[in-house]
């Protein structure tokens, strides 16, 4: 199920993201593609709403939403996109402090952290009220020194994936996995009592 409250909301539009504008263009491609893929919402491109008339006053995209007849409008904002950057220091670099170092005298070296967050806002059209506002973080710092660390743009590629995941879990209805334990001695009373109804049958 979705974790926020959709009551009523299948016409969505997508607005278009604030933030770095290539950043920002690439992870609503990206989520409007799942949503799309989900199938829940009936989605329409914002640059097919109506537009104002000239010397009208611009309509935002909520008010054109409500003149299209759209149930709700996603807002978002890319607010951290950044690539760590890769280790550069030498053990000529770096004075003696405690664990910098290991015991063969040779200076731990980490990449940056690479973080992508999003801020996102679902409005009700009908009420122009909020239904729901979150912050979708991911990072990932590559420590491993015995593996190649992914290029900047393939951690950034990853970590906008995870997000983007997570806002359509938000969002829309989708299967999750459950696990069922079966206490030991019920199952196993059960099976015994299984078998016996076997042999009883079999012997009929």
């Amino acid at each position: 199920p979705a974790t926020i409250d959709i009551g009523g909301m299948q016409r969505l539009v997508v607005a278009e993201f604030r933030g770095e504008p290539l950043a920002a263009s690439s992870i609503r491609s990206q989520l409007v593609s799942h949503l799309s893929d989900n199938g829940h919402f009936t989605l329409i491109d914002e640059a097919e709403l109506p537009q104002s008339m000239p010397g009208e006053m611009p309509f935002d995209v909520v008010d054109a939403a409500r003149r299209a007849g759209m149930d709700a409008v996603l807002l978002g904002t890319v607010t951290q996109y950044h690539a760590g950057q890769p280790p550069t220091s030498t053990d000529d670099d770096l004075p003696f402090v405690g664990s910098l170092f290991s015991s063969s005298g040779n200076a731990s070296r980490h990449w940056g952290r690479s973080t992508v967050a999003i801020d996102f806002q679902l409005v009700d059209v009908a009420s122009s009220q909020i239904r729901d506002s979150r912050q979708i973080t991911r990072s990932y710092q590559h420590r491993n020194q015995h593996r190649a660390a992914p290029s900047g743009d393939e951690q950034l590629q990853e970590l906008s994936r995870q997000c983007v995941t997570e806002i359509v879990n938000a969002l829309a209805p989708h299967r999750t996995t459950a696990e069922v334990t079966l206490a030991r001695q019920y199952y196993g009373r059960g099976l015994a009592q299984d078998r016996k109804s076997t042999r009883l049958n079999s012997s009929h």
